[in-house]
């Protein structure tokens, strides 16, 4: 996926929900894999990304031992996402210009 350059998009909150499992995110990250975060649906999922973002927290800090940083989480859900989308030229950043 790395070497492609493909993204993945995680929504754990649904994916532990209805699987019971969500994506070896840290084998990706180790990988190089490109990380988005994003929510399928309020029925399994998360109703917004702040939910979304603190599902990922408890996960990090309780199962991955903190592999990501605050700010590599943050960027899950700003940066990577506009990245996986297409969208990283005119959103997803505060850059000047």
């Amino acid at each position: 996926m790395a070497k492609a350059g493909s993204k993945l998009i995680w929504s754990p909150r649904t994916n532990i929900s209805l699987y019971g499992d969500t994506a070896q995110v840290v084998t990706y990250d180790n990988m190089g894999v490109t990380i988005a975060l994003g929510t399928d649906w309020i029925y399994s999922g998360s109703a917004n990304m702040l939910r979304e973002l603190a599902c990922v927290d408890f996960l990090n800090t309780t199962y991955y031992g903190g592999h990501f940083t605050d700010f590599a989480i943050w960027k899950m859900a700003t940066y990577n996402s506009a990245l996986a989308l297409g969208l990283h030229g005119v959103v997803g950043s505060l850059a000047n210009g």
